[in-house]
């Protein structure tokens, strides 16, 4: 998705995963993506904006725990960092439910489960100081939930194992940013929702295959499922439309902030990562 000169994409292979049902409100920009068990994917961002941007990411509510720069004309991954020179890999995967009594019954911040965010700042670099380990502690993999928090048929994502980053301790360091944005009111979200493809076509955010011959005429009870599931879309569509109708917009509040971005090596480009 490319919002305010700023373009965030989900990736498998170097390929961008399709975006449909694409939503622009004010500085925010979101859209569905089919997700797929088993894939390891990117999040690439493309600055062409005319000054630096960190970028802070979550994941199913999961923040990393160091927010990235992406300077002026740089296309890079947005990478969970794993100490000086390691990073986590991320990969859709099945949630797993269990009737284990034991077993956790809720999601800590559950209401995010499917969402990618990115919110983007813009920022002014001011020096480099020594590599330091990010405030806030490691993220952590969902274990077996619950089966009665019916959230079977769901994806969510996975932090693989730590794998190097490329970057070595001499070519680390730390840049100073000023943020020109608030983090609660950033320049921009970017707001990817995940879904199975059965999970979207049964939503009409995405078609089923149009079967051929004899076979079409079998399936118009599951057209009209489809037919149906694509109206209750457009009725909330509707809904929120007259809620922001409502409502009238916020005044941008520009708040000078500092805050830390790491300097290093990854894949042989420039890598800067900001600390809370």
């Amino acid at each position: 998705m490319r919002h305010r000169d700023c373009e965030v994409r989900i990736t498998y292979d170097g390929q961008a995963l399709e975006e449909h049902n694409v939503q622009i409100e004010n500085n925010a920009i979101e859209c569905y993506i089919a997700s797929e068990s088993g894939k390891v994917f990117e999040i690439i961002c493309k600055n062409e904006t005319s000054t630096a941007i960190s970028a802070g990411i979550a994941v199913d509510g999961r923040g990393f725990p160091r927010r990235m720069l992406v300077r002026e004309g740089v296309s890079k991954p947005l990478i969970c960092e794993d100490g000086v020179d390691g990073m986590r890999p991320l990969m859709f995967t099945d949630i797993t439910l269990t009737d284990d009594e034991d077993a956790v019954r809720g999601l800590p911040r559950g209401s995010e489960l499917g969402l990618i965010e990115v919110r983007i700042v813009r920022g002014r670099c001011e020096g480099l100081m020594p590599w330091a380990p990010p405030s806030v502690i490691s993220v952590q993999n969902f274990g077996p939930i619950h089966e009665t928090v019916k959230k079977g048929g769901m994806h969510c994502v996975q932090f693989g194992a730590r794998i190097s980053s490329g970057v070595t301790p001499q070519d680390t360091r730390l840049v100073n940013v000023v943020a020109l944005d608030r983090w609660d009111i950033p320049y921009i979200t970017f707001k990817f929702r995940y879904r199975t493809c059965a999970i979207l076509q049964a939503q009409g955010i995405i078609q089923r295959p149009i079967p051929s011959g004899s076979a079409q005429n079998n399936n118009n009870e599951d057209d009209l499922d489809a037919l149906e599931a694509q109206m209750r879309v457009l009725q909330e569509r509707i809904e929120r439309a007259r809620m922001r109708g409502n409502h009238s917009p916020q005044p941008r509040v520009i708040k000078r902030e500092q805050s830390v971005i790491h300097l290093g090596q990854f894949r042989g480009s420039i890598i800067d990562l900001t600390d809370d």
